[in-house]
């Protein structure tokens, strides 16, 4: 097995500290510049620590990569904060980063995609705690979670209103593709939403987690379902306009493709 760093923190970490030391590794000529030069270098350096991290962070959870479904669907972190969290990398890492520093962060993704594919659940979590901290607060804030009470009595919804919401979910579902019989690999999601559509919070129904153990293309359909119901691109979902009490959601990936 690859050895990792003895700190426990991703090897980004190292990559950063070396260029770093770099730009410290000369004390005599850094003394001779002036404040107004230190001042771009220090925010050149917080660029491109940046780019470095969320290249790592964006390439070891790649939304259809295992990484990200373990962290989605074991429990270990809230399933609509994880969703919303790899959310967030699927579609604006990127977009952030200054065309500058794109070499180091495709070389950090380098690294983030080899480690993730021998992560375990506790270096999955771990590197979750590493690259939170890159995402901004509304990627991963859950404003008003469903109580456990209320997910409990979630009732299904009409066949006619449930169509109307896999309708518009269609353009947000993305999966690969994972084999297996697609008449198993319905999923049952409940869904907390505001009277204007917009979802609050969303978790695997208790029948659909229970399936998972025996069922592994049913985890990725699980997860790009979560995605699809918690990306804002496919929100508001059809709404009577009045407040409504948590309900169960059914994706059935024929009717999503």
């Amino acid at each position: 097995m690859r050895a990792r760093p003895t700190t426990g923190w991703p090897r980004i970490v190292l990559i950063a500290s070396i260029a770093v030391g770099v730009c410290l590794s000369n004390p005599a000529a850094a003394q001779q510049r002036s404040a107004t030069e230190q001042q771009p270098a220090a925010g050149e350096q917080a660029a491109r620590s940046l780019a470095l991290r969320a290249g790592y962070c964006a390439a070891f959870f790649e939304p259809n990569g295992d990484a990200a479904q373990k962290l989605q669907l074991s429990g270990r972190v809230p399933q609509s904060e994880a969703t919303r969290f790899l959310l967030w990398f699927y579609f604006s890492a990127s977009m952030s980063i200054p065309d500058a520093w794109r070499q180091p962060y495709a070389l950090a993704g380098r690294h983030g995609g080899e480690e993730a594919r021998s992560a375990d659940l506790n270096r999955i979590v771990e590197v979750y705690g590493f690259c939170k901290p890159v995402t901004p607060p509304s990627a991963t804030g859950e404003p008003r979670p469903m109580a456990d009470t209320a997910a409990a009595a979630a009732e299904p919804l009409a066949t006619g209103e449930n169509t109307q919401m896999v309708r518009k979910l269609k353009r947000c579902w993305q999966v690969r593709n994972a084999g297996g019989d697609p008449a198993q690999m319905t999923v049952l999601v409940i869904v907390d939403m505001t009277s204007d559509g917009r979802v609050d919070d969303a978790k695997l129904a208790g029948e659909t987690q229970a399936a998972l153990a025996q069922n592994a293309p049913l985890r990725a359909f699980a997860a790009a379902a979560l995605r699809a119901v918690l990306d804002p691109r496919c929100q508001p979902l059809p709404s009577t306009g009045e407040a409504r009490k948590p309900f169960v959601l059914k994706l059935d990936p024929r009717e999503l493709r």
